[in-house]
């Protein structure tokens, strides 16, 4: 025989889990800070001799980014990413010092999985990327070689968030870039999304 407390109190916590699932659909908001690593090896020659560069280096990146949650565990995304300018400096026996440089940025659209843990949030996301890639090389002020780009890309990325409250979430994420164009393409970055 159930007891009237024990039916109120199931309803008020079945009301709470409602509550709780509906703040977490809706739209949201955010940007984040963090570091882009681009990995690759170019064949470069000085008309003389050829050598290969290996790239292995970082720079500052962000992104901005928007969504809609259309459950607590499904919803989509989509924003901007800029990778920043990682760049190398080398040594070259024939011509001194070579300078080689990587721009990328794009825009890049993703279906998200979420799998809330309470106040925690770990979530894995795949789609694609958009971008335009530039690749220079140049030494004495002299251009050495160039290329650029434009092609999409899978994208995919893990994560996780954890709620400060009024809709506040602080966000760590890495995202990993499928490129045909570099060998290793890929972000980590911290940021924060506002809900509404």
């Amino acid at each position: 025989m159930f007891h009237k407390a024990s039916v109120v109190t199931a309803l008020v916590s079945s009301l709470a889990v409602a509550v709780s699932a509906q703040a977490d659909t809706g739209f949201y908001v955010g940007g984040s800070v963090g570091q882009t690593t681009v990995k690759d090896s170019q064949r470069v020659s000085d008309g003389e001799s050829t050598q290969t560069i290996h790239f292995d280096e970082d720079d500052t990146s962000y992104k901005i980014y928007g969504g809609y949650m259309f459950l607590p565990f499904l919803g989509v995304e989509g924003g901007y990413t800029n990778f920043g300018n990682p760049s190398k400096t080398f040594r070259n026996t024939a011509i001194g010092n070579v300078n080689a440089e990587v721009e990328v940025d794009g825009w890049e659209a993703f279906v998200v999985g979420d799998l809330p843990l309470g106040p925690i949030d770990l979530f894995a996301k795949a789609g694609v990327l958009s971008y335009d890639i530039d690749l220079k090389i140049k030494a004495g002020g002299n251009n050495l070689g160039s290329g650029s780009d434009s092609d999409e890309i899978g994208a995919y990325g893990i994560g996780a968030a954890v709620g400060l409250g009024g809709g506040v979430k602080v966000r760590a994420e890495y995202t990993y870039y499928d490129s045909s164009n570099v060998d290793d393409l890929y972000m980590y970055s911290v940021g924060a999304t506002f809900s509404f």
